[in-house]
């Protein structure tokens, strides 16, 4: 059931109204079960698949708690661990692995193709992260499995984040919740944001993006460049899109989840990137994975090392492709080099700014080709191509036509304008911004004009489901 069909606003709608006329104490038992027919609505057996690894952490951190001796609690996160990610890699990773291994010892493997169940990767950290903090003695165990399982499957965020962390969410399932109609008009109105991000910006970029890379060898210079920058646009809107939707549906249940994206395209660095995009994996990563191989605690050679694994295991999770390999290493490679050229390591004026924001555009609008390629052929192919002629400007645009007619490209342009000007800090349509204090017919006409662009300029066909559903 995904957020964008009627369904979803059906369902949501139900559950909304039985929520908050359900007693306080009964709320996490509604949420439990609708989180469980919003997930098995993907596929029955899923559901099964994810009630097996709730129970497996439950009693890995039940046991952690109950045991006194140091080894005996290793051995309850070390088995989560490896059952929890052995799962994972099965599902995801298994026909990857055993094709590369029959390929160097040139035999023939037959794929599993086991279904890729939505959303596994994000329940998966998720989990193993409530066991770790647990571990570590930053959360009590949750002696209750319905009330964890209810964390683990919270349906606005199950699918594609953000990563919640036990401690923010967990106290949340069982709180005092008095409905707040500010907090509820809040909600709507990033879900509204969201649904445009989505279905009208990611969902139009997503035509010509897809098209082109069905048939790349139909294109160069500046087409290639063009289809580049939309899919930065696409991919930032898809996933944000979601987050935006995943924030303001909790809301409606009196639930904060963390912000994942604070305007990534404005950094100036690939490490100030990472601090804005995606920022419950990031957060993730860092706590359980960098700053437990030592962090930047030993020496700049292993700091780099580090870093370079940390983002090596980012392109991992997002999926199991050469490409996604090549991109999270790249993206580590540049980051340590970035850490030894002063123009990035001091603040600077407004000019050294604007150059280091321009080259870092440049750089994630390259690597993100990584990201979309099907295959590192293809990939080099398309930068290889991307600035042909790039010298001779009358020949470098003339291939733009092929991929987008003039009439279309102004239909873009405008729709990026209305999100960029709806994203501006003075005209925040989700955040604390003078946009509050804009007379009430004024943001009304605002909410009619967004929702009658996602009526008229949802195109049909293209990028119906969420870019990371995959993951």
């Amino acid at each position: 059931m995904s957020f964008t069909t009627v369904n979803y606003g059906i369902f949501l709608v139900v559950t909304f109204i039985m929520y908050w006329l359900l007693p306080n104490r009964h709320r996490w038992k509604l949420l439990l079960i609708v989180s469980y027919y919003f997930y098995m609505s993907w596929n029955l057996k899923c559901g099964f698949l994810i009630a097996a690894v709730t129970l497996l952490t439950w009693a890995a951190a039940l046991g952690i708690r109950h045991f006194k001796k140091h080894w005996e609690k290793r051995v309850c996160i070390i088995s989560a661990c490896i059952v929890c990610f052995g799962i994972l890699f099965v599902f995801k990773y298994f026909d990857f692995a055993a094709g590369i291994l029959a390929g160097l010892w040139k035999g023939y493997y037959e794929p599993l193709n086991l279904i890729l169940p939505v959303g596994i990767s994000f329940f998966t950290f998720q989990t193993v992260g409530y066991v770790i903090d647990v571990y570590r003695g930053d959360i009590e165990a949750e002696t209750n499995l319905f009330i964890y399982a209810t964390y683990v499957s919270f349906f606005p965020q199950l699918v594609a984040g953000p990563i919640e962390r036990s401690g923010n969410l967990l106290p949340q399932i069982t709180g005092q919740h008095i409905f707040d109609n500010e907090k509820a008009t809040y909600g709507l109105r990033k879900m509204l944001w969201g649904y445009f991000k989505k279905l009208v910006v990611a969902n139009t970029l997503a035509v010509y993006v897809d098209s082109t890379f069905a048939g790349l060898a139909n294109y160069n210079g500046g087409a290639l460049l063009l289809i580049s920058i939309f899919f930065t646009f696409q991919i930032y809107c898809d996933f944000s899109g979601y987050s935006d939707i995943a924030i303001g549906t909790a809301a409606l249940f009196d639930i904060q989840l963390m912000e994942n994206f604070d305007k990534p395209y404005l950094s100036g660095s690939i490490k100030e990137f990472w601090q804005r995009w995606h920022i419950s994996l990031s957060s993730w990563l860092k706590d359980y994975i960098y700053i437990p191989l030592g962090g930047s605690r030993q020496g700049k050679l292993r700091t780099c090392i580090n870093t370079v694994i940390v983002f090596v295991a980012s392109g991992i999770w997002h999926g199991a492709n050469v490409t996604f390999i090549v991109w999270g290493l790249l993206h580590g490679v540049i980051n340590v080099i970035e850490q030894f050229i002063p123009a990035f390591r001091v603040r600077g004026g407004k000019g050294v700014k604007c150059i280091r924001w321009l080259v870092n555009f440049i750089i994630i609008d390259i690597l993100w080709i990584f990201f979309r390629a099907q295959t590192i052929t293809d990939a080099v192919f398309f930068i290889g191509n991307m600035f042909r002629n790039f010298w001779q400007p009358k020949v470098y645009w003339s291939g733009i036509s092929g991929v987008i007619t003039n009439m279309d490209l102004m239909k873009v342009v405008l729709i990026l304008t209305v999100w960029g000007a709806f994203s501006f800090r003075e005209l925040n349509l989700c955040g604390e911004s003078s946009y509050d204090r804009l007379p009430k017919y004024i943001r009304w006409c605002c909410y009619v004009m967004i929702t009658m662009s996602i009526i008229i300029l949802t195109p049909s066909g293209a990028g119906k489901e969420f870019i990371y559903f995959q993951f």
